[in-house]
């Protein structure tokens, strides 16, 4: 496989991966949030499980992992393991557009690391 479409595949995986985690964060929050295991995790579970993007985190991540599944079989798992950690840019990206959380500049930098290393692990 070549490394642009292992990008590609890459980051429609880890998308929706991260996509997936944001609709949970959501989900929990619309289940009462950090209450919500107070009752006890299986009353937590229950009350969950009844918010549709619970549900709708489940099938991104049904997806997601069809993609890995797929790359798995067409590539290097040395070259593309180290691509998963695209997921640190969309998370990035989500917590503060979507969730609305704060991103520091360490954070950004951290981050910046990060994808600059994955592409070197990519690079022949």
């Amino acid at each position: 496989m070549s490394s642009s479409a292992l990008l590609i595949i890459m980051s429609l995986t880890t998308l929706l991966l991260v996509g997936s985690q944001i609709l949970l964060k959501i989900a929990i929050r619309a289940s009462g949030g950090s209450i919500l295991f107070s009752e006890g995790i299986i009353t937590g579970i229950w009350r969950l499980a009844g918010q549709p993007l619970f549900w709708l985190a489940g099938g991104l991540l049904a997806a997601s992992a069809i993609f890995w599944f797929f790359t798995l079989s067409k590539a290097d798992f040395s070259k593309a393991y180290p691509l998963v950690s695209l997921s640190y840019v969309y998370g990035l990206i989500g917590s503060a557009l979507l969730l609305r959380e704060p991103v520091g500049l360490w954070q950004i930098v951290g981050v910046v690391l990060i994808v600059a290393g994955a592409f070197l692990v990519m690079l022949r």
